[in-house]
Formats: structure tokens, C-alpha cells, sequence
């Protein structure tokens, strides 16, 4: 077998799979997702209890943002059995639900 005929082997035992640059490109896209939801969630905040005086804007980003975090974090951990991703995963989840309550509570 020449080296053509292995990378032609190669290329479709490996269609339709992202390349290692695909695949670090999407961690990074990920990453920079995630500080991007950081950042709208303090505009929102700052904007629900400034702009607007109804802070349950600020809560509601917040909810929506820990739940993305705990999701993702999860599916981390599942496939790669860190131990930050599980305590990122609990935190998220925490976050998450504590922001749902008070979101709750300032609305009743």
C-alpha cells in the first residue's frame, strides 16, 4: 500500500468527522460563547435595575445563562470525566435554580 492509498482509506474512514482543527475551533467559539453570555447578562442586569428599575430582567439572564453553563459543563464531564466539569456542573445547576427562585419571588 502506497501512501496515497492509505490517505484515501484514511479520508473515508474519517468522513464526515470534524479534523482536530475543526474541533478546536469549535472549543474556542464555545469559549468565547460562554464570556460573551457573561457579558449580556451584566449589560441586562445593570439595564433591568438602572434602566428600566425591574430587576427581574437581570434574574431571568442569569437563570437562562447558569443553565447553559450547567448544561455544557455536564456534557463535559460525561464524556470526559473531569472533576472541574462535575463542579461546574453542580454550581451551574445551583446558580440556575437560585436565580429561578428569585426570579419567583421578586414576581409574586
Amino acid at each position: 500500500m502506497n501512501k496515497e492509498e492509505i490517505l484515501a482509506l484514511s479520508r473515508k474512514e474519517n468522513a464526515g468527522q470534524a479534523d482536530e482543527r475543526e474541533t478546536q475551533a469549535l472549543g474556542l467559539a464555545a469559549r468565547v460563547g460562554i464570556m460573551g453570555g457573561v457579558i449580556a447578562c451584566v449589560m441586562l442586569a445593570f439595564a433591568g435595575r438602572v434602566i428600566f428599575k425591574n430587576p427581574e430582567i437581570g434574574f431571568a439572564g442569569w437563570f437562562v445563562y447558569f443553565a447553559i453553563l450547567g448544561s455544557r459543563s455536564l456534557v463535559l464531564y460525561k464524556h470526559l470525566k473531569k472533576r472541574g466539569d462535575l463542579v461546574w456542573t453542580i454550581l451551574g445547576f445551583l446558580l440556575a435554580v437560585f436565580f429561578a427562585a428569585m426570579l419567583v419571588v421578586v414576581c409574586l
